[in-house]
């Protein structure tokens, strides 16, 4: 005895497929409302600020498909253009601490003042802070004149038979 498998198979019903929606964006109300009716939606609109004439369709959801029955809003210009948003510059700021003391210019008043050189030998009030380590002292230092192949000053030739090192070149520029 076998099992008997009916001569045709069961089927389901397929969802319902959308409709287009007819693009009805830059017709009049009365216009674009009838056409979207015809192809079988309802119709919903709203007034809308927008620089098209009174009366123009200026968007419209769903835009694509819907079912048909489906509720089809569009948007429709009331004639007055979108306010501009605008915003009040910065104020600049004053040339006091908000006490009403003026502050220094920010780099001198024009007149012959000393400068401070971060980098002039000798200056006490350069502190370079965490961003350089202190000095080690078990290294000397070296005199900036002097070229980095340069041995310094009282340094043994190297020996005969040592290679030298090849320098480092800049890559060729294309």
């Amino acid at each position: 005895m076998g099992l008997k498998l009916p001569a045709t198979a069961p089927t389901l019903p397929l969802p319902p497929t959308g409709a287009q929606v007819p693009n009805v964006i830059g017709q009049g109300e009365n216009q674009a409302r009838l056409a979207l009716e015809r192809a079988g939606f309802r119709v919903q609109s709203f007034d809308t600020d927008s620089a098209q004439p009174r009366g123009v369709v200026t968007s419209q959801n769903p835009s694509e498909s819907a079912l048909p029955g489906d509720l089809v809003t569009i948007g429709v210009s009331n004639g007055n253009p979108p306010p501009v948003e605008t915003r009040e510059p910065a104020p600049l700021p004053d040339e006091s601490d908000g006490e009403g003391v003026p502050l220094p210019p920010p780099f001198g008043d024009g007149e012959s003042e000393p400068q401070f050189d971060p980098f002039a030998p000798g200056e006490p009030d350069f502190d370079p802070g965490p961003f350089l380590p202190p000095p080690d002292p078990e290294i000397p230092e070296t005199d900036p004149e002097q070229s980095p192949t340069t041995p310094p000053a009282g340094a043994e030739d190297p020996p005969e038979d040592s290679v030298p090192l090849p320098q480092p070149q800049s890559p060729p520029r294309n």
